[in-house]
């Protein structure tokens, strides 16, 4: 029993403590450690309390135990810390811990020393009803593994990160659910992650944010992020795994991009809001800077339901080759993602960009005041899908669906995507080639359209087929279609406006006629 004694520079496979004041005078290294309530570690000389096998420390709301400096006039790091070394476990229960971080608090092999309140490396301990403040560095650093159970824990006045884990070691997961942390006054106020997680990792009703500094979900990896939560993307984020967000209408997610940081997704990536209550993904800039967006690389998988993406597109979003950087608020490269009942909205560009044969699957979604164009197609897909109710107002460069022009040399078909279509450059349909135009489809046309091939746009006469200018209403501001010898076409209930260049318009006029009498 130790109480208002001095323990030297020792190491024990035991020690209890009774309550009172137990003075420290160098680092102690301990297999099993007890201290009760009401007892205080006083710790000189710099040193630290080092956990190899169980510690209970079980201190109660009137009687914490507290480990703190020796000195008298107390500053940030006067003492190193104490730390859960490989294989340690135990439970901290009402302790408060104070003005430690040196930097010297060593891991096992010694290698590293360590500027934090508490380090966990590779232990198991429970920390509950506890109060760890004024350490220079961090609060709580875990490393190595470590996977601390923490539960209506305060954080506060510590230099840097409120906790901090370094995600290093194979199968790194961390499981943050209803942990009612708080923070205040930290250098950061959050739960900071960076490096890879490759086990099952779940977060949800944290407490305080959580950041992700340079995270990737690797293969194999899930993480999920639950109801009640804010993450801070502070760095790209890699899902090469799989990554699962959903709300409630009570508790919702929000996630904070900061500028120049992405989502960028070779796994999956699913994210389920609620009507009331959409996950929120956004900048983190309060004077709305902003960040570079969700990208869908080839391969990847993806359902979007009920979410509020806004202020992205800085031109740091990349494809997988990271050869070019979109504008954008989502990137399809080369995949199919379901985007539905979602708004995207202040991209600095467009608010979807299509490429490399991508395909995504929209339906009731709104695209508003991006600086662009809704979507834009950067090639010309052998089908603009069906989509259902989608909603565009205030897009700088069209409330459209924008196509490039160029050579159909096998079948195109463009299926009533509920938004215009526009072809921003003259369109050519090769000899042996096929342009197909369902009904309710409305084409914006830039230039002309070439038939070396067939045509075929058939409307209804409650939906007909639309041809007609990008820019106005007034006559003259495209070219009109031409039949070139060998072609043949259908146009049925076919509405054509604003044509110019007249001897394309008068023949295109004739065989209206004969199409859609009147």
């Amino acid at each position: 029993m130790y109480s208002g004694y001095t323990v030297h520079d020792s190491t024990f496979d035991s020690l209890t403590l009774n309550a009172g004041t137990t003075y420290m005078e160098a680092n102690v290294t301990v297999g099993n450690l007890s201290v009760p309530a009401g007892a205080t570690v006083s710790v000189a000389n710099g040193g630290g309390l080092y956990v190899t096998g169980s510690a209970i420390m079980a201190g109660t709301a009137t009687s914490p135990i507290i480990l703190t400096t020796a000195s008298m006039t107390p500053t940030m790091g006067q003492w190193a810390g104490i730390a859960f070394q490989q294989g340690s476990t135990g439970t901290l229960s009402y302790v408060r811990v104070s003005y430690a971080g040196s930097g010297y608090l060593y891991n096992s092999a010694r290698d590293a020393g360590y500027a934090t309140g508490i380090l966990v490396e590779g232990g198991t301990p429970t920390i509950r009803n506890s109060t760890v403040d004024n350490n220079n560095g961090y609060g709580l650093q875990v490393v190595a593994g470590g996977a601390p159970m923490l539960s209506n824990d305060g954080f506060d006045n510590n230099s840097n990160d409120a906790v901090r884990y370094d995600l290093s070691s194979p199968g790194y997961s961390v499981n943050l659910t209803d942990a009612g942390l708080s923070a205040t006054h930290n250098g950061h106020d959050a739960v900071n992650l960076d490096g890879a997680l490759s086990g099952a990792s779940k977060l949800q009703n944290v407490g305080i944010p959580v950041g992700l500094e340079s995270v990737t979900v690797g293969v194999g990896a899930r993480l999920d992020v639950g109801a009640n939560t804010t993450l801070r993307v502070n760095g790209n984020l890699a899902i090469d795994g799989a990554m699962a967000i959903s709300d409630t209408d009570t508790a919702p997610v929000t996630i904070q991009v900061a500028t120049y940081a992405s989502l960028n997704v070779n796994g999956t990536l699913n994210m389920a809001g609620t009507a009331t209550d959409p996950i929120s993904l956004t900048a983190a800039d309060p004077n709305g800077a902003n960040w570079a967006g969700s990208a869908f690389h080839p391969g990847s998988h993806g359902e979007i339901d009920r979410v509020h993406l806004s202020n992205a597109g800085d031109g740091h979003l990349y494809n997988a080759a990271s050869s070019a950087g979109y504008h954008a608020g989502i990137l399809v490269e080369g995949s199919s993602p379901a985007i539905s009942h979602s708004t995207i909205d202040a991209s600095s560009y467009n608010g979807v960009q299509v490429i490399d044969g991508g395909v995504p699957v929209l339906s009731d979604d709104i695209f508003a005041g991006n600086h662009g164009y809704a979507i834009r197609f950067d090639y010309l897909p052998a089908i603009v899908p069906s989509y259902t109710d989608l909603r565009a107002i205030g897009n700088g460069a069209g409330d459209v669906i924008s196509v490039p022009g160029g050579e159909i040399t096998g079948t195109v078909q463009v299926q009533d995507p509920s938004l215009p279509v526009r072809l921003d450059n003259s369109l050519t349909v090769d000899a042996g080639a096929q342009f197909s135009v369902g009904a309710a489809t409305t084409l914006q046309i830039v230039g002309a359209l070439y038939i070396s091939g067939t045509v075929s746009m058939t409307g209804t006469a409650t939906s007909p087929v639309t041809l007609t200018s990008s820019t106005s209403s007034t006559p003259g501001q495209w070219a009109g279609i031409a039949f070139r010898p060998g072609s043949t076409g259908t146009l049925n209930h076919v509405h054509l406006s604003c044509g110019r260049r007249e001897p394309v318009q008068q023949r295109i006029q004739c065989l209206l006629r004969n199409k859609y009498p009147g």
